[in-house]
This record gives C-alpha cells, structure tokens and sequence, in this order.
C-alpha cells in the first residue's frame, strides 16, 4: 500500500516536469513582451544588450521555480493581493464632521459621503448647507445597544500560536516551534502540533474553582465554553493549553517550578522568550472561562433638512470588561487587532428622537486612502493556510518555506512579497488552468489522495488525470512544449548532487532539460561550490550568494576562502561581471553554473583558458586565451581582479 509522502512525490514529480518546466518558459516571455513595451526598452541605444541583460536576470530569479501542489493554492491569494496593491493609487478622502455638546458629553457625528478632490464643490455646498441650517439639526433616532457582547479569543491551534506570537513578539514561526516544544517536553503545556479548539472537561472544571476563588462568580462561566468552526470539526483535539493551572504555575512564579526547570536553554533570551510565550497561552486559555465584555454599541442619527448625518460608540461599559480585566494589554491586542471593534470610544449620550443640537463646528477631515497591506508570514498562515484548510499544521511552514526557496515570493522584514514569476504563474492557470486557482478542486484532489491510499483508486488513474488537464490547458493556450539538451555545466551540477545523495541516474536525464531541472528542484545544491585555486594565495575559491536584506534579491559572487575587506585575500569576483565580460564578446552564459564553469576553467591554466570563436565589434571570430589578473582600482586604490586576453590569432 502506497504511503501518503510517495503519492504526493509522485504527484508533485509530475507537475516540476509536465507544468513547471513550460511555466518557466512562458514567464520569461511574458517578462520579453512587457519589456519590449517600457519606454525604457524603445529608447535604448542598445536593446540588444539590454534584453540579454534581462534574459540573465530572469533565468536565474526562476532557476529554482518549482511549487508543489498545495502551495500552489496557497501562492493564490497573495498574488490576488499585490495585484490589487499594484493597482492601488492612494488619494486623499474627505469627510464631513460635526462636533455636539449634549449634558456636558462631547461627541461627533459624520456625514456618510467620501469626497475627493474633484468633488470639492459638492463638498463646499454641503458643509454651506449644515452651517446655514445651524438651528434645525434635529435628532432623528438614537439605539441604544448596551448589549453588544464580545467572546474572548478561541483557544490556541499552532497556527493561532504562531501568528500572535509574531503579532506580538516579532516570533518567527520556526522559532515559535522551538519554543513550545521546550514548554511541552517539560509537561507545561498539551502537543502544540493541533488544530483543536477542545478544552479537557477536567481542566476547564479546575479553572471555573480557580477563576470562582479570584474573581466574583457573576463573570465567570459556570460552565465550559464551546468552539466551534462551521467548515473543519475543531471539537476533538486539544488546543494548545497549560497542563496545570494551580497557583504555582501562574506566569509569574511558573519559573520557580521543577518542569521548567528541567528545561535547557541554550541562552539567557531563550528563557525569557519562552515564558512570554506561556505567559500568553496561560492567559488565553484562563480567559476562554471568563464572561464575554459588554460594549455600548449606541447609534444616532442627526438629521439636517435634507442630509442626514451619523456616529456610533463602541465603548466598554463600566464593570462589564469581564475577560478583559483578566488578561491585561497582552491579550487585548490579541483579541482587537482585526479591527471589528474600533470606533468611538466616547459613550454616546442617549437623546430623544425631536431634540434639537446645536452644533459646535462643522468642517472637513480628511485622511488619505490606505493601500492593502500585505500578508505577513503570521497572517498568512491564519488567515490563508488554516482558514482554507491548505495542508496540516505540520505542513504549513513547509509551504513557507518552499515559496521563499522557490523565489516565488520575498521575505522582507517578515512581509511576504510575490515576484514577477509568481504573478505570471498565477495569472497563466487564472486562465488556462482555472481548477489549479479553486479550492474546490484541492479539497477533491485531497479526498483523491485518501482513496489512493486506502487502495479505492489507482495512483496511476490519479496521475493520468492531472497530466490530462495539464495538457489540455497547454493546448488551449497554445503552448507546445520542447525539450532540450542541457548545457554541460547543467550536466555537471545534477552529477555533483546525484554524488551527494548517492542517486542512481538513468541515461536519459542527461539528454532533458527538463529532468535535470525536476531533480534540480529536489535536491539541494552542494555546499559549498568549489570554483578553483586562488591566483593570489593559492586557497579554494567558492561561488557565493549575496541577499540584499531590504529587497530579498540574490546575486552571486565568487571569493576565496580567505577573503577580507581589511586584511585578507584580495580575490573576489562578482558574477555579474563574469556574465558582461563574455557578453560583450558575443558568448551568452545564461545561468551561473554555466559562468562558474567558464571561471573553473579559467582558474586551471596559469597561462589562460583558449576560448574559440569571440565575436569583434566589427562582427569578426577570433580566438584569445582568457586570464586573471590583479589591478589597482584608480578611484580607491585598492587590489582587485578582472580578464585580460591574449590573442592567439585571427580568423
């Protein structure tokens, strides 16, 4: 019987080669068609070397573009968002305020319409108009809603864990792992692998007693509080929650415990970082038995002649914070940050219908329209991988991390940005491929992946149907897909890896693009990659990658094991130049392996590498050996390395 992880390697084998292998080609025409209509490209002097430039950029940005399944869905709605960041043009939004004085209370009331600039005349009239109508702003309704009821939090699944403790801490996912297995494996908190929302009977009995000793009954449930979601059953597992609840286990004395304790820390900061973290899921759960807050949620309505102006309050009544006295600012962030209960936080007065209100003022506020923000790597995970069931807990920073290792998407500062390739993706099986962008179909293709398990279906029949949409798509859009033989340093690498892995290749790898870049997805390139021996030291020089920290993008570069800026070796090499330096000689190496190479090949002869066939401006072949040495930067006067040639002869 086929385990699960050989179905969905199957799976995904057949999507790097049948999928992805084309996708790659048709990004990089797509990336052709919009550059050739920029302004930039028409005005160039040589488009030529510019498209050239680009095709090496492109190449390299989706050298590693393989997405399995799941994260394609998941890829779907960050796409949906920075396109519609990118369409967004932020102007500035006018609205009409009117200040009140009713028995000594202050408040504010709007007129509901958004003005921009090119409404500025509507906008003048209307304000013209409340102000002349100063002696007839009568109340028209007031409701009083003093009931508003608000639950605390739901108890903690790790993706909830993970996303507050990033909301909260700046915790990145991985490290909020390391942190609730210390509290686990010390018998301080239940298994935080869960998507449960069940509290153990036994354990909310224990904190209704605890909960009844500190505070007065009247806000604590006598009873437990149930969860519950209308798409996935979250009532049979364990949240994540303490395992003991007696005072000695309180946050802040929970040190001062034999479990904690026996926890090792391999730093003074993991410590801390861990009892923030039990702090909040101590808190969290205590909370889930308290009451639910009661807002005032008032509304009025003012009217003025023909407009009618409106405000409502969304303010906790005194007395009646209930689970919020218990768990302070922590928790309160937590619960507020979705926005649903922002608004005044001034208790409306309550006024009869017919009173009449003399306003204070009347003028514009103004603020400007506020682009969508993008996912952060806690919200994505909450609101995109939990909320539409895309893989397990466990599966969910996996997903993560093959988008970032993919370079689907950037992480910057723990935003998550998708790239030119992920977009085009999208946007291509938007249209040709539309089951790959619905979640119907993942939550059918999932169910299939069950049946193939259990031996009711084929995985061959599964296989068969998803090459046939695939397929089917590519014809639609009239894509045909061609292989071809992949250049020897491509040859190389796979051989390197296949060494490392202890792989057994079947010739025919090595006569495919295609199957070389589907291994190439698999497996993680060597490290480090050797280059040659230094021309200055003698020691190993290595290919390395530069990540600017602010915008995520990589370049590569080749430096000897003994570089330093200040007091080292010299040698560094950037592989930018390598690429422009053949370039300008008519010879395209397309992809760094193909540049590292050319370099390794440079670095074994002291006397110079003979290259064939150079092409001279004036169009002509001719042949040069192709050396490395050392000059004195005239700007900085420091050591660097570059080409020179020696010419062998003409043709």
């Amino acid at each position: 019987m086929l385990t699960k992880e050989k179905i969905e390697s199957e799976i995904n084998k057949l999507l790097h080669e049948k999928l992805f292998s084309a996708i790659r080609k048709i990004i990089v025409e797509k990336q052709k068609e919009a550059l050739k209509k920029t302004s930039e490209y028409k005005n160039s002097s040589n488009k030529k070397e510019m498209l050239e430039n680009s095709y090496k950029i492109w190449f390299e940005k989706i050298s590693k573009f393989f997405l399995s399944f799941r994260t394609v869905y998941a890829l779907v709605p960050l796409v949906e968002r920075e396109l519609k960041i990118r369409e967004f043009s932020s102007e500035e939004i006018i609205r009409i305020k009117t200040d009140y004085s009713y028995d000594g209370i202050e408040f504010s009331a709007y007129y509901p319409a958004h003005y921009n600039h090119s409404l500025q005349k509507e906008m003048e009239d209307c304000i013209d108009y409340l102000k002349e109508n100063k002696q007839s702003h009568i109340v028209d309704n007031y409701i009083p809603k003093k009931d508003t009821e608000r639950s605390p939090h739901k108890p903690l699944t790790t993706a909830e864990l993970k996303y507050s403790a990033f909301y909260l801490f700046g915790f990145e996912p991985n490290y909020v792992t390391v942190l609730a297995q210390k509290l686990h494996q010390a018998n301080l908190i239940t298994e935080p692998e869960t998507n449960g929302w069940n509290i153990d009977d036994a354990f909310a009995e224990e904190m209704i007693t605890i909960l009844n000793q500190t505070f007065s009954e009247d806000i604590v449930l006598q009873y437990k509080r149930r969860y519950t979601d209308k798409i996935v059953d979250r009532t049979q597992k364990e949240c994540i929650r303490p395992i003991h609840i007696s005072s000695k286990y309180f946050p802040k004395v929970v040190s001062s415990s034999l479990e904690f304790n026996s926890i090792f820390f391999e730093d003074e900061q993991l410590s801390v970082d861990v009892q923030k973290l039990y702090e909040f899921i101590f808190y969290i759960t205590l909370s889930t038995q308290l009451k639910n807050s009661v807002y005032d949620t008032s509304k009025i309505e003012i009217v003025v002649g023909n407009k009618k102006l409106y405000e409502q309050a969304n303010a906790i009544i005194d007395g009646q914070e209930n689970w919020e006295i218990l768990t302070g600012e922590l928790i309160k962030r937590i619960s507020n940050n979705d926005g649903s209960f922002s608004g005044n936080i001034v208790v409306l007065p309550e006024i009869q219908p017919g009173e009449i209100l003399k306003p204070i003022d009347i003028y514009p506020y103004s603020y400007q329209s506020k682009r969508p923000p993008r996912f952060g790597v806690g919200r994505f995970v909450t609101q995109i991988l939990e909320k539409n069931n895309i893989g397990s807990n466990k599966e969910h920073d996996k997903i993560i991390n093959e988008l970032i290792d993919s370079r689907a998407v950037n992480q910057v500062k723990s935003m998550l940005h998708p790239q030119e390739s992920a977009i085009i993706l999208i946007q291509w099986l938007t249209q040709h491929l539309p089951s790959f962008v619905d979640l119907e179909y993942l939550t059918e293709f999932e169910e299939k992946i069950k049946m193939v398990e259990v031996g009711k279906i084929t995985l061959n029949s599964l296989l068969e149907e998803l090459k046939r949409i695939i397929e089917t798509a590519f014809k639609m859009s009239g894509y045909i897909e061609k292989d071809g033989k992949p250049s020897q340093s491509k040859i190389n690498l796979i051989k390197a890896i296949a060494q490392k892995y202890n792989l057994k290749l079947d010739n025919a790898v090595f006569d495919s693009n295609i199957k070389i870049d589907m291994l190439l997805a698999q497996y993680n390139m060597p490290e480090p990659i050797k280059v040659g021996s230094c021309p200055n030291c003698n020691a190993l020089i290595y290919q390395k990658e530069f990540i600017n920290r602010e915008s995520g993008e990589v370049s590569h570069y080749f430096a000897c094991e003994n570089f330093k800026k200040n007091g080292g070796c010299t040698f560094s090499m950037w592989d930018n130049y390598v690429y422009k330096f053949f370039s300008d000689k008519a010879m395209e190496f397309h992809s760094v392996e193909e540049r590292a190479d050319a370099l390794k090949k440079i670095l074994s002869k002291k006397r110079g590498y003979l290259f064939n066939d150079f092409i001279a401006k004036n169009q002509k072949p001719y042949d040069a050996k192709v050396l490395i040495e050392s000059y004195k930067d005239r700007k900085t006067q420091q050591e660097k390395w570059g080409f020179t040639l020696a010419f062998v002869n003409k043709k």
